[in-house]
């Protein structure tokens, strides 16, 4: 797991220990905190554990895993439970979605399609 709280040199260490060719690790728990700026291909696997209000963020996180270098197809996995926040946000977001489309004659731009 890489969050908020691993330091710079522990986070480069598992971010190695994960891109490695040899490595049996395939799912990656990703904090908002690193959403952007790494290299995860060493993972094919996304579990998402909470959806951000933004849905670029989330978009964003997936772009850890399907990058250049990935050879294996990726998945996604959002835990939702009904009821809560997170449903709330994931209608947020479809409803965020449905505007960019509107405004774009139509079209989801690539970095919000799914």
């Amino acid at each position: 797991m890489i969050d908020g709280k691993v330091g710079k040199a522990d986070r480069a260490r598992r971010l190695r220990s994960l891109n490695a060719a040899d490595s049996d690790l395939r799912v990656l728990f990703l904090s908002k905190r690193c959403t952007e700026g790494i290299t995860c291909v060493g993972a094919n696997h996304l579990i998402e554990l909470g959806p951000s209000w933004n849905p670029v963020t989330d978009v964003q996180a997936l772009g850890r895993i399907q990058r250049f270098g990935q050879t294996r197809p990726c998945h996604v996995v959002r835990v939702v439970i009904c009821g809560s926040i997170e449903e709330l946000i994931l209608l947020r977001q479809a409803d965020k979605s449905g505007l960019v489309e509107l405004v774009n004659g139509g079209k989801l731009p690539p970095y919000i399609r799914s």
